[in-house]
Parts: structure tokens; sequence; C-alpha cells
């Protein structure tokens, strides 16, 4: 039987289908079944009218249709010539301007699904960009309005935008790098100024006669401190916290992951996902991983580069577009310096094979071959146990006789001692399904996160480094919760039953050796049911209650074996990969 949320899912795909094909079909008809949804509908209905106006992408005119502002002098200055691109925003114009007798390019906003208020906003905001004096930034010249129509005059740039190449011919590997790499120097001029673009695509990145990348169409453009922003895109370039509609966590980090797809799509021709419908593509956007680059011609430092562009949490990403830019020209003398000979490059080969087979056996757990070697269990207490903590390396894990359900609160006192991104995400407790989802916890670089079957929520707080942190999340039939030192950081959809395995300490699940933890645990307790509603003062010690499942602590552990505490008899394994 289906939950509230994924009806609600149901009937918000069925609506979008609909809308694109030109039905707007009433939120009253769509939930006769289910009455009770229907203002919640509705309200996510408005939500997505609001924002359908900017996903459109931009199209290429024709001429020849009529169109009134042909011919047409706008502001008793810019003569109008002819249409130039027109998409979701509206149309571009390209007009002469007799004062300073010279072409510019003239945008006049679109009012379709956007109020007279949202459009003066914009321009309010075109008029703050006309500030950005750049190279590598399309000049505002001017605001104005005609005939209660706004209109942006820019400067107007001889060459063709990057859609149009990518449609074309993409560029090479090389050039691609490159290319992406000044258009970060560009971004970073932006950011610097105190600007978010939000809206990065190829379309919005002209090329002109010279080769050299222009960002154009800061029309939505926010600055750092504007608390108010919305969060307006181009769907298949929105990054995550775009699509959840979280402007707290917009900032220049979001317009590196545009980038990243702008680089994806350069490097592959293709978008990193697959979905057909908007409602999926979101969904891929906000919880699945992108697709995997398969072209052998693509070194991996190039691949990494542009997959942490894409991380789903901004933390993930590269902090400032001008480190981008300096690793993806890095990335490249990487490649290169690897190539320095044949002879060496095949010793290196040789000399890699163990290193090689453990990494295709990591990987292809993740993707769904599960005949798997079974782990050594070498750890002795000496080396698993100190200083009253329990030591998990980033290859150490416990597996416990405990099988994963629901409804459950996990939770855990643990600490770490830096950030290292390279072993991101890890999991403190797992119960994972390769190619799936299952119910687990855990941090990604500095900032915790829960993951249910469906899906992966991240706090919006990060942790602190040496300190001891205490990290629960309730997995109820109705939402789920994730607490930090007590405090309710986050409320997600609920999960739903998943397969038969068991939870792991440690690790992300029984047959994945990925996501490892690297760092002190002082207890792990598992309860059935909901241990917490609403904010609360976390025990320095955790103990079992009648609801309580599994308890681990140092008193646990006994060389390889981890006895449960509870008196549920969910004992375990203490297993360690060996590298």
């Amino acid at each position: 039987m289906k939950n509230r949320d994924d009806i609600i899912a149901d009937l918000l795909l069925r609506w979008e289908e609909s809308y694109e094909h030109g039905n707007d079909v009433t939120a009253t008809n769509l939930c006769k079944d289910h009455p009770e949804l229907t203002d919640v509908l509705q309200s996510k209905i408005n939500d997505l009218k609001k924002m359908s106006w900017m996903t459109d992408g931009e199209n290429e005119c024709d001429e020849s249709a009529s169109d009134e502002l042909l011919n047409k002098t706008l502001g008793d200055r810019y003569r109008i010539e002819s249409l130039i691109a027109q998409g979701g925003f509206g149309r571009v114009y390209k007009a002469f301007d007799p004062e300073l007798e010279r072409h510019v390019a003239v945008k006049v906003p679109s009012r379709t699904g956007e109020s007279n208020g949202q459009v003066e906003s914009l321009v309010e905001e075109a008029r703050r960009v006309a500030k950005l004096r750049h190279p590598g930034i399309v000049s505002v010249h001017d605001v104005g309005k005609d005939d209660g129509s706004y209109f942006i005059v820019s400067e107007l740039i001889n060459g063709s935008s990057l859609a149009e190449i990518i449609a074309t011919k993409r560029p090479s590997t090389r050039d691609s790098v490159l290319l992406v790499a000044e258009i970060a120097d560009n971004l970073q001029v932006a950011h610097e100024a105190g600007f978010v673009h939000r809206d990065i695509k190829p379309a919005n990145i002209l090329i002109d006669e010279k080769g050299k990348p222009l960002i154009t169409d800061f029309g939505i453009a926010s600055t750092h401190d504007d608390k108010n922003a919305s969060t307006k895109g181009t769907l298949p370039y929105m990054s995550p916290e775009q699509v959840a509609n979280e402007p707290q966590l917009i900032d220049r980090r979001a317009d590196i992951y545009s980038l990243g797809v702008v680089l994806y799509e350069l490097l592959t021709g293709e978008s990193p996902y697959s979905a057909r419908t908007p409602g999926t593509l979101r969904e891929q956007i906000l919880f699945r991983q992108p697709t995997p680059i398969a072209a052998s011609s693509i070194s991996l430092p190039i691949q990494n580069v542009c997959l942490k562009c894409l991380s789903k949490h901004p933390a993930d990403r590269f902090e400032s577009a001008d480190e981008l830019a300096l690793e993806l020209r890095q990335s490249l003398t990487i490649k290169e310096a690897s190539n320095f000979s044949r002879m060496s490059k095949w010793l290196m080969v040789l000399a890699g094979v163990a290193v090689v087979a453990t990494l295709s056996y990591a990987a292809g757990s993740r993707f769904g071959k599960q005949n798997l070697t079974p782990l050594q269990t070498s750890p002795t207490s000496i080396q698993f146990v100190a200083n009253n903590v329990m030591n998990f390396d980033g290859r150490t894990r416990i597996v416990t006789k405990l099988k994963s359900f629901y409804p459950c609160t996990l939770e855990c006192w643990f600490r770490i001692e830096e950030y290292d991104s390279k072993v991101s995400p890890q999991a403190i407790i797992g119960s994972d399904i390769p190619t799936k989802h299952g119910l687990s916890m855990g941090i990604s670089t500095h900032v915790p996160f829960a993951e249910t079957v469906d899906q992966t929520f991240f706090a919006p707080k990060s942790v602190s480094i040496k300190s001891w942190i205490h990290l629960a999340v309730v997995f109820s039939e109705s939402e789920t919760r994730i607490y930090l030192d007590g405090e309710q950081q986050l409320i997600g959809p609920p999960t739903k039953p998943h397969g038969d395995v068991v939870f792991v300490v440690g690790n992300i699940g029984l047959d994945n050796p990925l996501c490892y933890f690297h760092g002190q645990v002082r207890s792990i307790r598992i309860s059935r049911g909901e241990e917490y509603t609403s904010d609360f003062t976390p025990d320095e010690d955790l103990t079992a209650n009648e609801a309580t499942e599994l308890l681990y602590t140092i008193k646990s552990i006994n060389g390889d074996a981890a006895k449960d505490l509870s008196g549920k008899g969910n004992d375990g394994t203490v297993e360690r990969i060996e590298i």
C-alpha cells in the first residue's frame, strides 16, 4: 500500500505530464480518490508553475514569424532589427543603438507564468548585474521600459552559444577541459563581486569569434546576501538545493554544480541523468548518482573533477570556481605526466594489478556484482579497541546478526579527526543492498546523512572535528528525521521495507565494501520504533531499554567478537578488509 508521499508524487507526475501537453488538470480532479490531499497537491502544483517558465531551454527562433516588436524602437532609442533567440524567459533581439552607433542585444522578458512584480524584480537584479565589468562576462548596458514592457540591453556577441557548438561538433576532451576552466575563471569574477548566476548552462555561454567564452544572462542572478532569492533555473542544470527549493543552501557552489553538468555534456555528449519526464529528472538530481563516464579516452583525474562538481551536497563540491579551474588544468597535467613512456605505463599497470583487482571488486559490488570474496577477520582487540573507544580505520566493520527493520532509530556517539573528501561518504551504521538503498546513517566529508530505501538526505549543519558528536536518525512510517546532538536537523519522507539484510557498523552494508567509516565510536544503539519525537539531551552513555534491539559499547568487544549488551542476542563479528 502506498504511503501519503508516494501518492502525492504519483499525482504530481500525472499533472506534469498533462501540463506538458497543454492540459492544466486541477488538483481537485486529480484528488478524487484522495480529497484530503487536494490542498497539499495544489500547493506543489503552484510551486512547479512558478518554476516552469524558466525550465525551457533556449530555442532557435523563426525569423519569418510575425513579431510586433520587429522594426520597433524601444525606449525611444533601440531599434529592433531581428529576432536572435527565444525561450521560457522571453525573446532576445538584435537592435541598433543610434546614440552610440553600435549593435546591441535586447532581451524582453516574458510574463507567461510570471507576475508583473516578479518581472520587475528580475529587471532590478539586472540593474545590479550591470555593475559587472569583465571580458568574460557579457556586459549589461541598460534597462528600460516601453509601453509597459521591460527590456534589458546588453553587449552583442558575434559568435555561437555553447549549446549550438555541442549540438554540432563537441570539442576534444582537452579543449573542453580548458574551455570550462576559462568559464570558471570568469565565474569567479562574478562570485567575488557577490553574485550567484543560478542558471549556468550551454545556452548562457557564448563563444566569440576568437573562441573565448563569455557568460551571459545574469537575469536571474542574486547576490550572496539575498535571503529571499528564488530557486529558478533550467531544470537539467539545477543543483539539488535548487530543485529541493532550499534557498538557504544556494550559494556559488550551485553554479559549480551547473558548470559540472556542462563539463559532463562536453565530455560525453550526454546528460548526467537519463530521465524522460521532469518529475523523474528531479528525483534523479536529488537522490541518484550521475551515469558513470564510460569513455576510456577521458582520464580518471578529469572524471573525478567532473563528478566532484556534481556532488549532491554543496560541502562536497569545490569551494570556489578558481579552485575548480586550477583542478581542471592540473588534471590535464596529471594525464600528460602519466604518459611519459609506453614502457613506464606498462610497468605501472603490472605493478598495480592487485590494486586494480581490489578496486574492481569494490566497484562491482556497488553496481550489482554480489559474489564477493569474504573479508578477512584479522584485527585484535588491541588494534580495534584503545583509549576506551572503538577505532574504525576505514577498513574495519562489525557485522551484526540484527536484520534491518522499521520503524527504528539508529544512533551513536562518534568522533572524527579530520575531513577527508576522498573517502566520502562514510557510513557509521548501514543495511544497504548493492545497486539499491537501505537504512543507513553516517557522514559525508563533514555533513551527516541518512539513507532510506528510496533516497539520501543531508543535514544542513556540519559537524566539528575532534569533538564527540551524537547522531541519531529516526526512520518512522510517516517521515525520516535526523538529530545532531539532540537537535532536529531535517525531516524527510518515510522509507519502505527492503531486502533481508543485516545491519553493519562502520560500513554501508554487508555486500558492499565501500563507504567505510574512519573515526572513533563510543557506543552504538539500534532501537525498535521512534526513540525520539522532539529535541532532546543525549545521554553521555547509551544504555539498553525496552525498545533496544542492539547495543555495542567498548565493553562489547572481545577479540573479534562483539557482544550485544541489550540482551537480545544480536552479537557481531569484527572484520577487516586487507588491501
